[in-house]
């Protein structure tokens, strides 16, 4: 007896479930012809109302078929540019008086760890400097400083200065990789070499056309051989 009930429902449920389906199928035609009679009556009311609807299809129809080919197009560009990336990114940062070298690899457009030489360059002839101190006229305690022994060059030995440099390093770094466009992205200076030169660029050459862009006084080229 349990079993019939059970029957019962399931089918008095599957019914319900065609009818439902037939009120739609029937319904939707309807509705449709409903309309189609409504924008008939109004076109023939109205006729600006089809120009309307006409000139909004092409400028739209218009739309797509540009967008599509700008994207196609960046697509494209972006290939070309890929091949004349270079594979890191060498940096100059002038800051204490000395010249510090810095690189990053790059993983796509984006730059990874940042990596700062142990020790500076002389600003003045390119040479590693050495540690030493600089030389007191009084009683005081000779300060630490980084020496050329080439040029005699000097300048103060700061604690935290290596951390500073490396941060600096990395906003530049990332202000190339992120930024799209500008005159200093990675992109548009890759680009600009490789047209100038016909050949891809270094990490270094990056760097001295993006230390062309921007108006920064840490952002230095005086480090390089």
């Amino acid at each position: 007896m349990e079993q019939w009930k059970t029957t019962a429902v399931i089918l008095s449920g599957l019914w319900a479930l065609i009818e439902i389906a037939s009120f739609f199928a029937s319904g939707i035609p309807s509705a449709i012809f409903f309309l189609l009679s409504v924008y008939q009556a109004l076109v023939s009311t109205y006729p600006i109302i089809q120009r309307i609807i006409i000139y909004t299809s092409l400028i739209s129809l218009g739309y797509l078929i540009g967008r599509r080919n700008t994207t196609d197009e960046q697509s494209n560009e972006d290939d070309d540019i890929e091949e004349y990336m270079p594979d890191s990114l060498h940096g100059c940062i002038s800051y204490n008086g000395v010249s510090w070298r810095a690189s990053t690899e790059l993983v796509g457009n984006s730059n990874t760890r940042i990596n700062v030489w142990p020790t500076p360059y002389c600003p003045k002839c390119q040479t590693e400097l050495t540690k030493g101190r600089l030389p007191s006229e009084t009683f005081e305690i000779a300060k630490p400083a980084w020496e050329c022994e080439n040029c005699g060059y000097t300048s103060e030995r700061g604690d935290d200065t290596k951390t500073t440099v490396e941060r600096i390093a990395k906003r530049n770094f990332e202000r190339m990789t992120t930024s799209k466009g500008e005159n200093h992205s990675l992109n548009t200076l890759a680009k600009k070499y490789a047209q100038t030169h016909g050949s891809k660029p270094t990490g270094y050459d990056i760097w001295k056309l993006y230390a062309e862009e921007v108006d920064d006084d840490v952002v230095a080229t005086n480090c390089f051989p």
